[in-house]
């Protein structure tokens, strides 16, 4: 299965307008951010380009996603992006389905009595740097497990190291984050 899309946004916005873009660290469990362009004055215009692809075999999934947003600004044109791809591998019999309706995968549906179990891998950047605003870099690294329990309960565990290489302050930042997520559905 392939899945493709090309998505975009123009805004002309008031006079003067601010934009301030920032970003969570790996979960969105906290307040902390370690990039953050604060408010960029000035804005007069917002271009947000956007494409994501998806390939899947019944034992085999890839994904990510690439957003680019443009701003003009009095003094400039400024460029903010971001990226991830992601790797994820059932282990057992259990095989990835698509929903051409949604444009989206399933979750993986148990074949055995014990569940099913998937391995994940993530890398993403964002880059809120282009010359004067410097929001900083955050790049991010994940590895999880998954174990669907059944149809309504799914426990994901995820290990993901974050660097913001300089975060919005000009400093360097570790951040490691561990997350035990519970997911019921009725």
């Amino acid at each position: 299965t392939l899945h493709i899309g090309i998505g975009g946004e123009v805004r002309e916005v008031d006079d003067n307008a601010r934009v301030r873009l920032r970003a969570r660290p790996g979960t969105r469990l906290t307040s902390t951010r370690l990039v953050d362009t604060r408010n960029i004055t000035g804005v007069s215009r917002s271009e947000l380009s956007h494409v994501e692809a998806a390939f899947a075999l019944p034992r085999f999934r890839v994904q990510g996603e690439a957003n680019l947003l443009q701003l003009d600004t009095d003094t400039g044109s400024i460029s903010l992006s971001g990226h991830y791809v992601m790797v994820s591998v059932p282990i057992g019999a259990e095989s990835y389905r698509y929903r051409s309706s949604r444009g989206t995968f399933d979750r993986l549906r148990p074949d055995g009595r014990y569940g099913a179990f998937e391995i994940s891998a993530r890398y993403g950047v964002v880059d809120l740097n282009d010359g004067s605003i410097t929001g900083g870099q955050q790049t991010e690294m994940a590895l999880g497990v998954s174990w669907i329990l059944n149809r309504n309960l799914l426990f994901t565990l995820n290990q993901t190291q974050v660097e913001a290489t300089p975060d919005r302050d000009g400093l360097a930042q570790d951040l490691d984050v561990t997350l035990l997520r519970v997911d019921f559905r009725m």
